[in-house]
């Protein structure tokens, strides 16, 4: 029966040993395991045990090291950031918020201070056409620079359309000479603008800031250490 080499039979005794030290194994439990780890390359080399296609794949990858690194470096894949789905769920949440805060919040406040529901209704369209840039931000593709920055570019105006509107309201409100439903309109009006105008920070914020790459290979410690 042919014998392992030398050098593999030593990284096969260095890898239970690093086993027995992670799970925490008896002597005779960690020599059991390196039995079996034995038994298997021996069968291989004898051509006793057949190759697998899952093996194969597995001796591949061993034999190329790091798969991801290598296809990034040939162009043909970039590995997918560890913080892309996450992202991706605060977007659409800000996005969400926001959204009803200007298309719901803003025309009930209109219809609270001018009392007219045509004039809500107005308000709500013109408001409508500032929120492209929501809309391309949620169907935006986190990958794509380009994407990105065209959906974070369609949110600029919303966010000059909100200043100016709370700037002026600020300046011009005088809550003691309004009547109470207008007061109140109008104190909710900037609550709710404040709140969206900072909505929209956070979604340009989280279109702009980078992904953070994932350093993850993913290949078994018994393979790289080959």
């Amino acid at each position: 029966m042919p014998e392992i080499p030398g050098e593999s039979s030593r990284k096969i005794e260095a890898f239970c040993r690093d086993l027995a030290l992670r799970h925490d194994l008896d002597a005779q439990t960690a020599d059991e395991l390196r039995g079996h780890l034995e038994d298997k390359i021996l069968g291989y080399l004898s051509g006793e045990v057949k190759l697998t296609e899952e093996d194969a794949l597995l001796l591949t990858a061993a034999h190329f090291g790091d798969a991801q690194k290598i296809a990034g470096l040939l162009g043909r894949w970039v590995p997918e950031p560890a913080e892309l789905a996450p992202r991706q769920r605060r977007l659409r949440l800000a996005a969400a918020a926001t959204a009803l805060l200007m298309l719901l919040g803003l025309p009930a406040c209109v219809l609270a201070i001018a009392g007219g529901f045509r004039l809500s209704l107005e308000a709500a369209g013109v408001f409508a056409v500032f929120e492209a840039g929501i809309l391309l931000s949620v169907r935006a593709d986190l990958l794509s620079r380009w994407q990105r920055l065209t959906a974070a570019g369609f949110l600029l105006p919303a966010l000059g359309f909100l200043g100016l509107l709370l700037t002026a309201a600020i300046k011009e409100s005088n809550l003691a000479a309004q009547p109470p439903s207008q007061a109140l309109g109008l104190v909710a009006a900037l609550v709710i603008g404040g709140a969206s105008f900072i909505g929209h920070l956070l979604v340009l914020g989280l279109l702009v800031l980078p992904l953070r790459q994932s350093g993850e290979s993913g290949i078994p410690d018994l393979l790289c250490m080959t």
